[in-house]
């Protein structure tokens, strides 16, 4: 075989096919043996470096097995690549970049395959030897470090079996072969009885509310730091000081006399017991060993080697004993029962890393009844969860985990009870946590108080006793405190909940809506209030209660009577909330004057405080169980107190005291609101979300904001939360200044939605809103000082009903929709149809009928050009004060849909011009000038507002003139839900809504009442599609393909599904035949044909479709409409024909 370069593996396969790697040329090649060419054909690469699916960067060491799949060693990509016979395009099946879990690779220069199809890796650069298959992978030689010692590598290239299992190593940089004999014991099976072994340690079990004294005593101090504490199924208490070689044990009940066991070790880090005689002991920092200290006997024998100290030791069911290797990032285990002291790494790459596979500093381990491997890793601030047999671990506690749990810092320390719960020791963060039925929670150390009783300060581990009593070491004190497990926390609390929730109405009012109900964008002004209001409630009876905390007063309109306010003036300093409960009770917040709530009775002047708390409530609500929360701002917290009871002491239901961004914590919340479920919803204000805390949980689901699972709405710094009769969401979102809805088809804004200069329709930073009973909504205007009410259109909720099908059957297109074939093709050079000489301006927009007659746009002129079908100057011209017009859509040849704006560019609308009467018929209001226009086949016709970002529509069929947002909110960005300066749409005969994204450089799909767009064309979108920058111009054919006016890229792209390739302007931009610049929009003409309005050029370039490139395609099909223009057009020329003929 002739090669170009040299190979940096051969192969032979089953089929006498003769492989070679190309390292140099970044392929692999090969050629049949038994043939007589020496010229090899390639299988694997495309000549140039790249770490795409058919490319390779300096292949290595290849394999071939007997299926003929080719594996080789991408050495400068760090993965393995899988082709499968005949395949161009590789599968990753070890690397990071695989598709599954696999194996972080550094450089592997070998691949191997033994006879169960498991790969055997040379991973060169980290000196080991990875052995795996689909997702579990481990080191299985040169697994601590790099070294001449005979169980380490320095820089391995190649792998080889001999017969018998053994694995041969060439180890290039240490000039050795190594051989490592296969121990034939790893694959013997191991059964035991795991009933007859006991536990030598305590796993109590606990019930869901479990609870212990926060105040602990102290059980021993001692003089030198002690490290690690362990506690015997008997009570004997075992604790370990590292500095001074020292073990204590207090036998069970003799707490004032420990034994003192000097050992001769440097720095022993763990200690496990058995049998209250054997003693475990690290003495990896003294001679890279675990010893069995035997007590009786004052004896010890080594049972493990290992490479250093191990910050943690357990022996489980099975008589492994486990190491925690924190200078290895490694667990490794060896089984008691044989004679070998070689451990075999059960977890860790030797790499501290933060993938599932590796662990950063690993301190403490624990083993389950299901031989589970629980580790505290602790520099990765999470704990992990080893399966049995698995090398991939699930991270069960941590900000990382993929569920809701809790944020460690530097865990060190990690124990279950005998349900299986979690007991963790949260080093940094002074506190010992459990994993409940409820989530996870803080159980000691939870307060920072001066009290030494209650303080921890590095509680680096903890045990129970048999009593499920705590002990757990306090660093900073030197010392083992105790704290007690309060069994009166287990007590069964039972209560009737319903007929509580039957006899309590509702004071305030949730009215239900429809889907798309609407509220007036112009609010009145209910009330103007000289002083600057905080907090709004509407009672049931429509009586409406403000309270304004800058002049201590509230503002009481009684149902109906909007003139004449009963102000109430409260001897409080700076209240923020209140709440209302029979047009009688006013609970106020007093927290920043004496750190109370009251209950203000206004019949008799009276106030009563029901509540302490620390600080201002941002919120008050009161629920059906008769429970008051109030929303502490200042601490980020919400608290709650039963009204029903003389206690004044809240307690805790949301929030951690910690301004943070978690599932358990708040920064500085707001609004608060209880449903009927009793579950908690919060305005965290500062975390821009919306959180749900379900009755009981202390982990929140953030049901609003950019931060939640789902896709919502992007919020900024929301304050106030209400739902309605349905538990649909009303945010006030202040910092945006709107009210947003979450309903039936996502989140959307419904008022403050769009920033004009009305003052009618202005909302700035609206804290609170209300609803009266009618489903009204009251909020504030806080620039204006005002109370703004904004009525509930009850026509946005008449039922419509509609034969969706019939319409479709009986409207027929317009426009033209041909039905291409896949290959379709056009001619790519073009004839020029308008130019800017042949109407004294420069074309914006086009639009084509079914009866080929053109309309073309003329922003310069203020003009509409219309050409009927094959004249090639203008039949019709109408001239009108089009002032800054965009775009328009024709409907029967004879309605043209304009937008418009008044002359000062104040008033935006879309009129109706019809051509034989030539008069315009007002349509509707729109928020600014549509940069694109359309209607679709229900009729509804749709505006595209470039510069507020959305597309709105209304219906044709009815008189209202009042739209709606289908897409967009009035901001821009990148969001699924937002957009930026859109500037062409499209809708399909299915009411999908297709939008060109300009500024984000994609194409997004809108289903039909959906707020969340998908993205179908661009670089961001899921599939492969296509790169765009600046679309403006969408168009659909009838078989789906996109027509897409790739604006800065001066082309056409066609393409659907992840298909798309440019037809047109392909080349450099310019102003040739061939070329575009600036193109802005599109359209057909019944042969398939494409006209394009060529913005730059100011000219309209006609592309003719080649028929020959469907020719064994469905051909073209169209179903023209006579227009009005074009009837003219065939009399005249039947006129013409019959005077040739006369002629003739």
């Amino acid at each position: 075989m002739n090669v170009p370069s040299s190979c940096y593996g051969l192969f032979i396969d089953i089929n006498n096919n003769l492989y070679c790697s190309l390292s140099n040329q970044n392929q692999v090649v090969k050629k049949w043996l038994d043939g007589d060419s020496l010229t090899p054909i390639i299988v694997a690469g495309i000549d140039h470096p790249d770490s795409t699916s058919d490319a390779l960067n300096s292949p290595n060491g290849i394999f071939v097995d007997v299926n003929l799949n080719l594996y080789v060693a991408d050495k400068n990509n760090h993965r393995i690549q899988m082709y499968g016979r005949e395949q161009l395009h590789g599968t990753t099946v070890a690397g990071s970049t695989s598709n599954n879990i696999t194996v972080t690779l550094q450089e592997p220069t070998g691949v191997t395959l033994d006879g169960d199809g498991y790969l055997y890796i040379v991973d060169r650069h980290d000196a080991r030897i990875v052995r795996g298959k689909g997702n579990r992978f481990r080191c299985i030689l040169g697994c601590f470090s790099t070294g001449y010692a005979n169980n380490r590598l320095m820089r391995p290239r190649n792998l080889a079996f001999d017969n018998r299992g053994n694995i041969y190593v060439s180890d290039e940089m240490s000039h050795q072969i190594l051989k490592f004999t296969y121990y034939n014991r790893s694959c013997n099976r191991i059964t035991s009885n795991v009933t007859s072994r006991h536990l030598s340690f305590n796993r109590p079990k606990f019930c869901a509310t479990a609870a212990w004294t926060s105040f602990g005593t102290t059980f021993a101090s001692i003089r030198t730091l002690p490290s690690y504490i362990f506690v015997t199924a008997n009570n004997s208490v075992y604790v370990l000081s590292p500095s001074s070689s020292h073990i204590y044990i207090w036998r069970s009940h003799a707490i004032h006399s420990p034994i003192i066991i000097v050992i001769d070790y440097l720095r022993p880090n763990s200690i496990f017991v058995r049998n209250e005689n054997e003693i475990y002991i690290d003495k990896g920092n003294s001679n890279h060993t675990v010893e069995r200290w035997i007590l009786e006997t004052n004896m010890s024998v080594p049972i493990m080697n290992v490479p250093s100290s191990c910050h943690g030791l357990f022996i489980d069911l099975n008589n492994y004993i486990y190491c925690s290797l924190k200078d290895y990032n490694q667990v490794v285990k060896k089984w008691l029962d044989d004679d070998l002291l070689t451990p075999i790494v059960v977890a860790g790459t030797n790499h501290p890393e933060s993938t599932s596979n590796a662990l950063n500093s690993p301190s403490g381990i624990f083993v389950d009844t299901n031989f589970d491997l629980y580790v505290a890793d602790t520099y990765n601030n999470r704990i992990q969860m080893f399966e049995q047999g698995q090398l991939h671990a699930i991270t069960v506690a941590g900000s990382t985990s993929k569920n809701t749990t809790i944020t460690l810092n530097e865990p060190t320390g990690i124990t279950l009870d005998g349900d299986g719960y979690l007991y963790i020791s949260d080093d940094e963060n002074d506190r010992i946590v459990r994993g409940g039925p409820h989530g996870f929670q803080c159980i000691l150390g939870c307060i920072k108080s001066n009290s030494q009783a209650s303080k921890l300060t590095h509680p680096s581990r903890m045990a129970f006793d048999s009593h499920g009593n705590i002990y757990t070491i306090d660093t900073a004190y030197a010392r083992i405190q105790k704290f007690t497990f309060s069994k009166s926390s287990c007590n069964q609390i039972t209560s009737n909940i319903s007929s509580i929730t039957t006899s309590r109405n509702l004071s305030f009012n949730r009215p239900k809506f429809c889907a798309t109900a609407g509220w007036t964008s112009f609010g009145t002004t209910f009330a103007s209030i000289r002083t600057l209001p905080s907090y709004i409630f509407v009672t049931a009876n429509n009586s409406v209660y403000v309270l304004s905390r800058s002049s201590f007063h509230i503002y009481i309109w009684r149902s109906h009577a909007i003139h004449s306010p009963i102000i109430i003036v409260i001897n409080s300093l700076r209240p923020e909330s209140i709440f209302v409960r029979n047009e009688n009770e006013i609970y106020i917040d007093r927290g920043q004057l004496n750190q109370t709530v009251e209950r203000w009775i206004l019949e008799t002047n009276m106030s009563v405080p029901i509540m302490n708390v620390p600080s201002s409530c941002h919120g008050l609500f009161i629920d059906l169980n008769n429970y008051i929360y109030c929303s502490l701002n200042s601490y980020n917290q919400v608290v709650k107190k039963w009204l029903d009871d003389d206690l004044l002491t809240p307690i805790v239901v949301a929030g951690t005291n910690h301004p943070d961004s978690t599932s358990d914590a708040l920064n500085s919340p707001s609004g608060i609101f209880v449903d009927t479920n009793f579950d908690l919803y919060v305005a965290d204000t500062y975390n821009n979300r919306i959180q749900m805390f379900e009755q009981g949980q202390s982990h929140a689901i953030t049901v609003a904001g950019s931060t939640s699972n789902n896709i919502t709405v992007t919020l900024r710094e929301p304050t106030g939360i209400t739902l309605d009769g349905d538990g649909y969401l009303y945010i006030s979102d202040v910092k945006s200044n709107r009210i947003v809805r979450g309903g039936p088809h996502g989140f959307q804004c419904i008022l403050g939605c769009i920033k004009s200069n009305s003052f009618t329709n202005a909302l700035t930073h609206p804290y609170h809103m209300a609803f009266d009973s009618y489903g009204n909504i009251y909020t504030f205007d806080t620039a204006y000082v005002r109370i703004q009410k904004f009525t509930f259109s009850k026509s946005s909720c008449s039922q419509i009903t509609s034969n969706i099908s019939s319409i479709a059957t009986s409207r027929n297109l317009s426009f033209n929709q041909p039905k291409l074939c896949p290959s379709a093709t056009w001619n790519s050079f073009a004839t020029t149809f308008v130019s800017k000489d042949v109407i004294n301006g420069t074309p914006y927009f086009i639009f084509i009928t079914t009866n080929n007659s053109i309309y073309v746009v003329d922003q310069s002129t203020s003009r509409i050009h219309i050409w009927s079908n094959d004249f090639t100057v203008p039949t019709i011209t109408v001239s009108d004060k089009l002032i800054s017009s965009k775009s328009l859509f024709v409907l029967n040849n004879n309605e043209i849909y304009i937008d418009k704006s008044s002359g000062n560019n104040r008033q935006y609308f879309v009129e109706k011009f019809i051509l034989d009467a030539n008069i315009s018929v007002f349509i509707m209001n729109t928020y600014g000038l549509c940069w694109g226009l359309f209607i679709d086949i229900n009729n509804n016709i749709y505006c595209l507002v470039n510069k507020y970002h959305l597309v709105a529509k209304k219906s044709l069929d009815d008189n209202d003139t009042r739209v709606i947002i289908v897409a967009g909110n009035g901001q821009r960005g990148s969001t699924f839900d937002v957009l930026d300066s859109p500037s062409g749409i499209f809708v399909g005969t299915n009411l999908d809504l297709y939008v060109a994204d300009t500024n984000n450089h994609r194409i997004q799909m809108f289903k039909q009442g959906q707020l969340h767009g998908i993205t179908v064309a661009g670089s961001t979108s899921e599939k492969i599609t296509t790169g765009l920058n600046h679309p403006t111009g969408i168009t659909l054919d009838d078989n789906g393909y996109l027509y897409i006016v790739d604006s800065f890229n001066n082309r056409i792209v066609r393409g659907k599904g992840n298909t798309f390739r440019c037809i047109l302007g392909c080349v450099a931009p310019g102003s040739d035949p061939h070329k575009l610049k600036g193109p802005r929009q599109m359209a057909f003409d019944s042969y398939g044909n494409i006209y394009v309005v060529d913005t730059d050029n100011h000219r309209i370039q006609k592309f003719s479709f080649l028929k020959k490139s469907c020719e064994s395609s469905v051909m073209i099909t169209s179903t023209p409409m006579l227009s009005h223009s074009t009837t003219i057009l065939l009399k005249y020329s039947m006129f013409y024909l019959m005077l040739f003929m006369f002629c003739i």
